[in-house]
């Protein structure tokens, strides 16, 4: 009876260590996937702010970024940015070096469908921002833009509550910035 419990506790205890690992894992991996979205959702507004400034070519900002937006958007991306930088407006809020944008984490919906990040960039001498969300949605195993919204918001106004909701609560959990530098 006694070789029983002890092959019953040591197949219990494997169990356990095989649960353990197994959370441990996916947890790292999803931290590890949520990283590189942000890594990704840097290096575009690195490279919106050097073709602003006209330190990279349009076909180089495309070949840069490329890869981090979904095939459904891609093209409609593209057309936007380039008819926005070829009309003379600005692709980035601030050019004025260096430059420091506030990136939220990453926030998952409740479907697990959708991931989205949440970039905040104060105006200056104004107290109005430039805010936009990335929509990420999975495409062949990876997660890839599939859209951004744009905002202006004008603090000193009275901004649609709507509006100024969505940069600060995401399913009704507040959202965390944090200041980045985008370029030195």
């Amino acid at each position: 009876m006694n070789k029983k419990i002890t092959v019953f506790i040591l197949f219990i205890t494997i169990i356990l260590v095989a649960f353990i690992f197994y959370f441990t894992n996916s947890d790292n991996a999803a931290k590890s996937e949520n990283t590189k979205l942000l890594n990704n959702v840097a290096e575009i507004e690195r490279n919106l702010i050097l073709v602003q400034i006209r330190n990279i070519s349009f076909s180089d900002f495309k070949n840069k970024t490329g890869a981090f937006i979904h095939s459904y958007y891609k093209e409609a991306y593209f057309d936007e940015a380039e008819k926005t930088f070829n009309g003379g407006s600005l692709l980035a809020a601030s050019t004025k070096t260096p430059v420091y944008q506030n990136i939220s984490r990453v926030y998952t919906d409740t479907d697990k469908t959708y991931k989205n990040i949440f970039i905040k960039v104060p105006l200056e001498n104004t107290t109005s921002q430039f805010a936009k969300q990335y929509i990420f949605k999975k495409e062949n195993g990876g997660w890839k833009i599939f859209s951004v919204l744009y905002y202006y918001l004008v603090i000193d106004k009275k901004e649609p509550k709507k509006i100024i909701e969505k940069f600060t609560n995401f399913n009704d959990i507040p959202i965390e910035y944090e200041s980045v530098k985008i370029l030195e």
